[in-house]
C-alpha cells in the first residue's frame, strides 16, 4: 500500500507522510473541519480512501498526495 503525503491547509502545521491507518483520524468527528481531496476528488470516508489506494492507478505508487481543505461556514 502506498504512503499518504498529507498537505494541510495554509497556516496549519507542516504536512506529514503517514500510512492509511494513521490517516483514519482525518475522518473522525474531532477533525470534521477538513475536506479530504485526492487528485481533485472529494473522499468522504476512510473506507473510500482505502478503496482508492487499492485501485491500479495508486496501488504501485510510493505515495499518494492528499490535500486537506479547511471547511468554511457562513454566508
Amino acid at each position: 500500500m502506498p504512503k499518504l503525503r498529507i498537505r494541510k491547509p495554509f497556516g496549519q502545521e507542516e504536512g506529514e507522510v503517514c500510512d492509511l491507518e494513521t490517516a483514519r483520524r482525518y475522518f473522525s468527528a474531532e477533525n470534521g473541519a477538513f475536506l479530504v481531496m485526492v487528485d481533485g476528488h472529494l473522499v468522504r470516508s476512510y473506507e473510500e480512501l482505502v478503496k482508492l489506494a487499492e485501485q491500479d492507478a495508486y496501488r504501485d505508487k510510493e505515495s499518494i498526495e492528499v490535500s486537506l481543505l479547511a471547511m468554511v461556514a457562513g454566508g
